[in-house]
């Protein structure tokens, strides 16, 4: 009797699900540790990639040896770590063990490592594998369609995971239920290995395979490396672009499990769409949709945040669905027999590997900018040229000549205009050794940072949102603007403080350095910690802005996550703060970590009675106002909302000072403006349990007016320069 193809396709579809189910839980975990950052994920990626090829790398292996036993040993390990170690990655940010001498990848790689790499790598290795073992069982059209299968179980874990898991259990049940799956899959993949050694397909397939290649013309074996070598490109190309497009997303919005799985999703579903069947994959037709998509993509990005939400998110997945499917439609139309069907998934994981170290470890060494997208697009649309000119003079199914031209003038205009937006970027670089414009550019794994000088403003730029401002005048350099100007929740915290406390001299905290640009506020005898986690930030802060120079007080400043340093430096009942100021934002991005109820637990540690905790609430695309308001009503917090618009500009900014005592609230000063939240439901956040779906703005619109007050101002400055 055969194998139950039945039992091992379950088996393969449930460690897909498991497989990709743990991708976004563990990176979920790892999150808070490093700031919420974006690079986490793309980190995390490429750690499941690389993992993924050593899979890929021991099916491979086990194809010509009869490795059964070793893997059997491999997965009873695993399950000892599943069920033993993986549980405690829940306090990880209880009890954070982070060396200032590792860099954050290596801390991510180790961490993954230690925690999840074994599981994760008998899980890789399970689809390749048991492919193997069925052999020449069963049909090729069979065979593939366990690969299929495959892309569906991981399909099927990251969609249930944002919209159904998280939603509805915390991180610790999470991976519970995850290690029982685990238990499960395991139970069948020890069936499936007894059934199939007793009946000696093992065997047979590897006598088959011996001969072949023995036998094997050098020809047809230097066919295999290059086609080997094209697979290779395929694969790094549609990785490349799924990175990129998924960092833009977090680096913009927010570092959460939605945003890193959409663009994942499209990615698994052009795999399960072109390798079911070939008719799916029609050359011509993918590459005119892809340069469509592609030149909306660039025209998105360009508009940043005046682009609604929604319209990005399902711009750039069309991009970066249809640049799968241009690449994962030529892989399976050049896939081999499955006497190579284990070299063929180790050059595609090969690939994958390469463009997730690519993304995440070269692109920030070689570029200051997110280049790697446009790279993305400019190889992937070359790529698309090629397949579409195969097809046309190569397959037996040749593309009509409309089709070729409408295809060419596609991916010529997607090249030209992907070009455009890099030079484009690039000339941002170059006004550095002008007297004007950008005066610095960096990048590291916290993302952009820019500082741009207009006619009369220096501005820090964390992305594409603008975190402090500073006049040019020396006799202005400590006048209030942008965020902290008067009649912003920062006058009112600091007025509001200064009217209940005797002695007038504050203890302060700040989450979040930015310019410096808080310490306007400042007065003598204050003593005033900044805690921030991109050490960019504070080398910018110190070098291209005066605050924290110019400014009265004692300041110190702290590299770390603002969290878990205050969390280390637990401060003394006479030394606790009498404000805590929570703005540590990058571009758009929040970190969701900074807003648990464990968080605001920490904060009220280090906070004295009559203090208070200040909330910088302003977000494009996040509505924050439910965790706040959920946090006073857990907390039984005193509070008042302030929405701050000034008459310079459109900039509106929204903040919610919360406290226990009601001193701070019934001052002359706070108490007219007092302003209590109506129409909003509380929604908590904790570490184990959040969620950022229902807090999304979504808008599919552009704001225009926006759009060309940006382009006056832009016009101005230029005029005046």
């Amino acid at each position: 009797m055969k194998p139950n193809y039945l039992l091992a396709a379950c088996v393969v579809f449930l460690s897909a699900f498991l497989l990709f189910q743990i991708q976004p839980i563990i990176a979920k975990v790892i999150l808070p540790l490093h700031g919420g950052t974006a690079a986490v994920w793309t980190t995390c990626m490429m750690f499941f990639q690389i993992v993924l090829l050593a899979g890929y790398a021991w099916a491979h292996y086990c194809q010509s040896v009869n490795g059964r036993a070793v893997h059997l040993a491999l997965l009873f390990g695993a399950v000892v770590c599943a069920f033993w170690l993986l549980p405690h990655t829940t306090q990880l940010i209880k009890h954070p063990q982070l060396s200032p001498n590792l860099g954050m990848n290596t801390e991510i790689v180790l961490t993954l490592a230690v925690y999840i790499g074994l599981p994760f790598f008998v899980l890789a290795s399970t689809g390749p594998l048991v492919q193997s073992w069925l052999g020449n069982s069963v049909s090729k059209n069979k065979t593939y369609r366990l690969y299929a299968y495959s892309n569906a179980g991981s399909m099927l874990g990251l969609l249930t995971y944002p919209f159904v898991i998280e939603r509805l259990c915390g991180v610790t049940q999470q991976i519970r239920l995850w290690t029982v799956g685990f238990a499960l899959f395991s139970t069948g993949l020890t069936i499936i290995a007894i059934k199939s050694r007793r009946q000696k397909i093992e065997r047979k397939f590897d006598h088959t395979e011996t001969h072949l290649s023995a036998t094997q013309p050098p020809g047809k074996a230097k066919s295999l490396v290059a086609k080997g070598i094209f697979w290779v490109i395929l694969a790094m190309t549609s990785s490349m672009l799924l990175l990129s497009t998924t960092n833009y997303l977090c680096q913009e919005v927010t570092s959460s499990p939605l945003l890193w799985i959409v663009p994942l999703s499209l990615y698994l579903l052009s795999f399960i769409i072109c390798f079911d069947s070939p008719r799916w994959y029609v050359p011509q037709v993918w590459t005119i949709t892809f340069g469509a998509a592609a030149v909306s993509a660039i025209i998105l990005i360009h508009l940043g945040s005046f682009a609604g939400l929604g319209l990005q998110v399902a711009g750039l997945s069309l991009v970066c669905f249809s640049g799968s499917m241009v690449c994962h439609g030529e892989l399976a139309a050049t896939k081999p027999n499955t006497e190579r069907l284990t070299a063929f998934y180790l050059y595609v994981a090969l690939g994958g590997a390469l463009g997730g170290v690519f993304v995440s470890l070269a692109a920030p060494v070689l570029f200051v900018g997110f280049y790697e997208f446009q790279i993305s697009l400019i190889l992937t649309g070359g790529l698309s040229l090629l397949n579409v000119a195969r097809h046309h003079f190569y397959s037996e199914q040749r593309i009509e000549l409309r089709g070729l031209r409408l295809s060419t003038v596609a991916v010529i205009a997607t090249l030209l205009l992907s070009l455009l937006s890099s030079f484009w970027s690039l000339s941002e670089e170059f006004k550095i050794w002008k007297s004007d414009g950008v005066i610095f550019y960096g990048r590291n794994e916290y993302g952009l940072t820019r500082v741009v000088v207009n006619a009369n403003t220096r501005n820090f730029i964390s992305g594409r949102t603008v975190h402090g401002t500073q006049l040019i005048d020396p006799d202005l350099e400590l006048k209030r603007a942008g965020y902290y100007r008067e009649g912003s929740g920062v006058e009112v915290a600091f007025e509001g403080m200064r009217a209940i406390d005797e002695e007038g001299e504050l203890k302060i905290a700040v989450l979040g350095l930015g310019a410096g640009a808080m310490a306007t506020w400042f007065n003598e005898g204050d003593e005033v910690d900044f805690y921030e986690i991109n050490p960019m930030v504070v080398e910018v802060a110190k070098n291209y802005f005066s605050f924290l120079d110019k400014s009265p007080g004692k300041k110190e400043v702290f590299v770390g996550d603002g969290r878990i340093e205050l969390q280390r430096r637990k401060r003394s009942e006479s030394g606790k703060y009498d404000l805590i100021f929570m703005d540590a934002f990058a571009s758009d991005s929040i970190p969701v970590h900074l807003l648990t109820e464990e968080a605001v637990g920490v904060y009220l540690e280090n906070l004295n009675r009559k203090g208070v905790i200040v909330f910088h609430i302003t977000n494009h695309f996040v509505d924050l106002r439910p965790i706040v308001l959920h946090h006073i009503d857990q907390q039984q917090l005193r509070y008042t909302y302030i929405q701050h618009q000034p008459a310079s500009d459109s900039a509106k900014t929204e903040w919610i000072i919360v406290g226990r005592e009601p001193s701070f609230f019934e001052s002359d000063v706070v108490r007219p403006l007092t302003v209590e939240l109506t129409g909003v439901r509380p929604i908590g956040w904790t570490d184990d349990f959040a969620s950022v779906v229902s807090q999304l703005k979504w808008s599919a619109s552009i704001d225009w007016e926006a759009v060309k007050s940006a382009n006056s101002n832009v016009k101005s400055n230029d005029k005046t320069n």
